[in-house]
């Protein structure tokens, strides 16, 4: 729950705004609490997009390992997703998202 006007209390959208490292971490983490479910991944996608310009080691490390965790579920939105975001990522959490895949994606990613 955040402030909101006239000091109400209203829910955060996501855990991008929190200003402490392992509480944006965290938020990964929650979107794929049910990983292994075709509807989880969309969720990480999300979430790891709207992450994936923090640059705590923390938070990436994270992207890295949830989004790679969710693309067993579904490898083609994974593919998709690094392609669009690959030049917003550091190169270790691409490198980290994209283990799994074929050798080819993963040089096609790298370029």
């Amino acid at each position: 729950m955040v402030r909101g006007g006239e000091g109400q209390l209203q829910p955060r959208r996501n855990g991008a705004d929190v200003p402490i490292p392992s509480a944006r971490r965290c938020s990964t983490s929650r979107g794929t609490i049910d990983v292994g479910h075709a509807d989880a991944e969309p969720g990480t996608l999300r979430i790891a997009e709207v992450l994936a310009d923090d640059r705590d080691a923390c938070v990436q490390k994270a992207i890295g390992s949830w989004t790679r965790e969710a693309g067993k579920e579904n490898e083609d939105a994974l593919v998709r997703f690094l392609t669009d975001i690959k030049d917003r990522l550091p190169r270790s959490t691409l490198t980290a998202a994209s283990k799994l895949l074929a050798r080819d994606v993963r040089q096609r990613l790298r370029t």
